[in-house]
């Protein structure tokens, strides 16, 4: 247990690190950009996207415990509670610049179906996706994390 928890601790603190790299390649006022941390749990990965220096991040969950704890952290405009992948969630489409989901992808938490909702979430433009994969030892492999940015298109 002791090493999920280290785990999920790395992958909160190097994911939003690697976001944020794509996101200033794409975006001009990137730490501005509006962003969604994607199954935001307890709020790890959104307490380093500020730390980062992210202004805008909201968070969406299915737990609403888990969402209290993330509340908490003070890090959040806005937090959701719903699904991700069954049905569509509350929020507008496009709404967002990016999107980051950090240690909720896999069996028994976020499936393959949320990368439709994934892609409606993020504003028009030529879409990124990015993932990382994480090993430790040769039977304990995650996919842990994804995010989701789509560059703008500039008009001459």
């Amino acid at each position: 247990m002791q090493d999920l928890e280290w785990a999920g601790q790395l992958t909160a603190e190097s994911c939003p690190k690697y976001f944020d790299e794509e996101m200033a390649k794409i975006h001009p006022d990137w730490l501005n950009a509006r962003v969604i941390d994607a199954g935001a749990g307890t709020g790890r990965a959104g307490a380093h996207l500020k730390k980062l220096g992210y202004k805008n991040i909201d968070a969406v969950d299915a737990t609403e415990d888990m969402l209290n704890v993330a509340r908490q952290k003070g890090v959040y405009k806005s937090l959701f509670c719903s699904p991700l992948g069954s049905e569509p969630t509350p929020i507008e489409a496009g709404t967002y610049d990016g999107l980051l989901c950090t240690a909720a992808l896999g069996i028994g938490h976020i499936g393959p179906a949320a990368f439709e909702e994934f892609a409606r979430l993020v504003k028009p433009g030529e879409l990124g996706i990015k993932k990382l994969n994480i090993c430790f030892g040769p039977h304990l492999c995650y996919r842990y994390s994804l995010w989701v940015c789509r560059k703008k298109h500039v008009h001459s």
